[in-house]
């Protein structure tokens, strides 16, 4: 018995599943079409993404203890597109201080005094920038050689500039004073060594990290008499 097909239904079969297909197509052309329109709209969001994503595995691992495809991941999109924002691992780290930059300024230049802005920059750095602040730690212990990461702290060279132009120049000169770049290495060493070894340290002078508001408060009263010291020549003289 010979079948007999109606001759258009070849066709007929065939203009059903074409349309199909051109959906098909076109929905992904269409997907593709947004999500190229999404990071090009979003691209500093996504770059920001990636430097915070960056920031907190360098400050947990080390730089060499993280890749580029692990930072994508971290921050929700492919290695490829890091590459293609940033270029490579070290440009990333350099992205990351230069985001930390100008924060920093702000909060260096928003106090009066050399003692205010040292507070105010560890007050920043322990609270709002604390992934920073172990990063740095961590490039330091690491002996990350500070050139590498193209960065000159502006917020610190500001600082230094302060003190400067607080510190009486005669006795600097004569020896009764530090020199200003030293006090600011001082205060710098006294913020970022205490946050390598807080952990480590407290037990063993009796303290818990429950005792948060009183640790802050007493870290504020400490760097400021170092600095209040370190611009007082009596009190330099009392100190020998």
């Amino acid at each position: 018995m010979v079948s007999r097909r109606h001759p258009d239904s070849a066709d007929a079969a065939h203009s059903t599943r074409e349309p199909a297909k051109a959906k098909g197509a076109t929905n992904a052309k269409g997907r593709g079409a947004t999500q190229r329109q999404g990071l090009r709209g979003g691209r500093t969001q996504v770059k920001e993404r990636v430097v915070l994503a960056a920031q907190k595995l360098f400050a947990e691992r080390g730089y060499r203890g993280v890749t580029v495809r692990e930072i994508g991941a971290a921050a929700g999109v492919s290695h490829a597109l890091v590459h293609r924002y940033f270029g490579g691992k070290h440009d990333v780290l350099v992205a990351v201080f230069r985001h930390n930059a100008m924060p920093m300024v702000a909060t260096a230049q928003s106090a009066a005094t050399a003692r205010g802005t040292a507070v105010a920059m560890m007050r920043a750095l322990r609270t709002d920038r604390r992934d920073y602040l172990k990063l740095v730690t961590r490039l330091a212990l690491d002996g990350t050689p500070v050139e590498s990461v193209g960065h000159d702290f502006p917020a610190l060279r500001l600082f230094i500039r302060l003190l400067e132009r607080e510190s009486d120049a005669e006795a600097v000169r004569a020896g009764d004073l530090p020199d200003p770049r030293v006090l600011a290495a001082a205060a710098t060493a006294f913020v970022y060594g205490w946050a390598a070894v807080e952990d480590w340290l407290l037990p063993l002078v009796g303290l818990a990290k429950s005792d948060r508001e009183r640790i802050e408060a007493s870290l504020d009263l400490a760097l400021g008499a170092m600095i209040e010291g370190g611009l007082s020549p009596r009190a330099g003289h009392e100190g020998r």
